[in-house]
């Protein structure tokens, strides 16, 4: 008899040891990148508002890629993540013709893209950031 309460208070704390571990998130979800993990939309670049319809979008998945439109052609590319450091790998993007303000703009982005070393995270809004402080790229979240 004591041998099978022995067992059932082993049983029982173990039980309890696999429910308390159960509810902690795994290491990776603690990291800076899964704050980034999602849709963004650009609200201006270097301060200045963005050409009318001409949305640009990103979003970023928890594998460390990025995918999106620079508001004519669509992009993919690798982002690398330590703290609160973020670089981009190269991107690929399509070669659609675009409208001379959507290209200008679209060449613009992909150039502060290039120039991004750093972010940070204000609610719902991303600053994406060149050298010490210069916000090259605001998004905001879209989900």
């Amino acid at each position: 008899m004591l041998v099978n309460r022995k067992r059932a208070v082993a049983c029982l704390l173990v039980a309890a040891l696999v429910w308390l571990l159960a509810g902690c998130a795994p290491p990776d979800q603690l990291t800076p990148r899964y704050s980034l993990v999602g849709e963004w939309i650009v609200t201006s670049m270097e301060g200045t508002d963005l050409v009318t319809n001409t949305p640009i979008t990103f979003r970023f998945a928890p594998d460390e890629t990025i995918a999106g439109t620079g508001g004519c052609n669509q992009f993919s590319g690798a982002y690398f993540v330590e703290n609160d450091a973020l670089r981009f790998g190269q991107f690929m993007v399509t070669a659609m013709r675009c409208k001379k303000a959507q290209n200008a703009q679209e060449k613009h982005f992909f150039a502060n893209m290039g120039l991004v070393n750093q972010f940070e995270l204000a609610g719902d809004t991303l600053l994406l950031i060149s050298g010490d402080s210069d916000i090259v790229i605001t998004a905001k979240a879209m989900n």
